[in-house]
């Protein structure tokens, strides 16, 4: 592909996109001006087989760059799967709302090296938003976090290895039960038609809104609380810098620094001590079904 026509493309999906104007432009200036670099760092330091954190070697303002780039490609990508054009701006919007608390935080235009790590999963086709929720396709793990414990018999339930569907959680989204329940009746159909080969067996989620805590921190008719209870819990930890960084979107250095301009900024601050995170699977409707049918099978 040409640089004229690359550029074209690029300039067409970023309108689509909702960076600021000032990112806009920027991005299809300094692309424009410098081509030829960008096309190579980004295939060496962003490409499948690139290791993650060669991205993070860039200043931040180079690695939003490099993911702005290889947008033309990741649209390549979905057309080939034939994946519709919407699923892949609701899934970029991550990128967009990470450059904007970068540019909130920093004042000025970049990315974090440890967001542009995670976004990797966009670009290799590993997650996808589906409505509400995020839906990342993975492997059942042990995860290390400082602090955790799994209860006896944890990956007896779900073995480690297995495939499954991580669930994750944007900030601002419409988190009621309804929208919640349509993200997980829309990724049922979504992964069966597009990836059938990931057989997935169970929907995951590691986060500090299933920490059994938070009954202590929200209301008891919070949708926060709702979601939690849609899963079997294997674990936690008390360690509460994931619920610091989700809510407040960064760790400050003192107490004193912390916003507080929602009610859930207000009681986490003042129950910083009872912050936590909690490790849950949902078995897929779908497994169940055919493992009971397994069953009657069997006994015939």
């Amino acid at each position: 592909m040409g640089k004229k026509i690359f550029i074209k493309k690029l300039s067409d999906l970023i309108l689509l996109l909702d960076f600021d104007e000032e990112v806009k432009e920027d991005a299809l200036k300094y692309i424009s001006n410098r081509y030829g670099f960008i096309s190579k760092v980004s295939e060496k330091v962003y490409s499948l087989n690139s290791s993650g954190e060669l991205i993070s070697e860039k200043n931040c303002h180079t690695r939003l760059m490099i993911l702005i780039f290889k947008i033309v490609h990741l649209r390549e990508m979905y057309m080939a799967k034939g994946i519709s054009e919407k699923v892949m701006l609701d899934t970029l919007s991550d990128l967009v709302i990470r450059q904007k608390m970068f540019m909130k935080n920093h004042g000025r235009i970049g990315i974090t090296s440890s967001d542009a790590i995670w976004l990797k999963h966009i670009y290799n086709l590993q997650i996808f938003k589906l409505g509400t929720l995020q839906f990342e396709m993975a492997n059942m793990q042990r995860l290390d976090w400082k602090g955790a414990t799994y209860h006896e018999g944890a990956f007896e339930k779900v073995s480690k290895g297995a495939p499954i569907l991580n669930v994750h959680i944007r900030r601002g989204v419409d988190f009621s039960r309804k929208q919640v329940d349509k993200s997980f009746i829309i990724a049922e159909d979504f992964f069966t038609k597009f990836f059938p080969e990931h057989d997935f067996v169970a929907y995951t989620c590691n986060s500090w809104m299933l920490s059994q805590k938070n009954n202590k921190l929200l209301p008891a008719n919070s949708n926060i609380l709702d979601f939690a209870k849609r899963f079997n819990i294997i674990g936690y930890t008390d360690n509460n810098e994931f619920t610091l960084e989700y809510i407040f979107g960064k760790r400050y250095r003192s107490k004193s620094e912390y916003p507080q301009n929602t009610k859930l900024q207000i009681n986490a601050l003042k129950n910083i001590n009872k912050l936590g995170a909690g490790f849950g699977f949902i078995y897929r409707k779908r497994k169940i079904q055919q493992r009971n049918l397994s069953l009657k099978t069997d006994d015939k």
